[in-house]
């Protein structure tokens, strides 16, 4: 993948993870306005007489209706928002990029060459320390 494509993708998945956040928190207001619409619904529908039965049936009907189309929307909308919080931060994402790139950099045949060979130059400018050290130390005892 480009580095450009990456840096862009970088700038944009944050927007779009705040709008789906808004998009989930509509939702969530949606599912809680209408629970509580339906709820008002059923305790107005039960002081009716019974001879109101037949346009109580059709006025359930209508609102069950509309009621399935935003309670299947608000869900939508929730599950959205819930979407949202799979995508990384933008901090997050940069440094899944350094340690794509140091995964990259360790795998290069070349890279470990070279960190061979600078683990072999420290081992032998730490025993010549540690050599200077222990003659330096009698000298000083004395």
């Amino acid at each position: 993948m480009s580095l450009v494509l990456i840096v862009y993708l970088i700038g944009v998945i944050p927007t779009i993870a705040v709008g789906l956040n808004a998009i989930g928190v509509a939702g969530t207001m949606l599912l809680i306005s209408l629970a509580i619409g339906l709820k008002i619904d059923s305790n107005s529908t039960t002081c009716y007489s019974w001879d109101d039965q037949k346009l109580l049936k059709e006025r359930r009907v209508r609102n069950g209706l509309l009621g399935d189309k935003c309670i299947k929307a608000a869900i939508f909308t929730v599950l959205l928002g819930l979407l949202a919080g799979l995508f990384p931060s933008k901090e997050t994402m940069y440094v899944m990029v350094a340690a794509y790139g140091v995964e990259k950099m360790i795998e290069n045949p070349v890279a470990q060459d070279l960190a061979s060979d600078g683990v072999d130059v420290l081992k032998q400018l730490m025993a010549r320390a540690k050599k200077e050290l222990a003659e330096d130390a009698p000298k000083e005892s004395k």
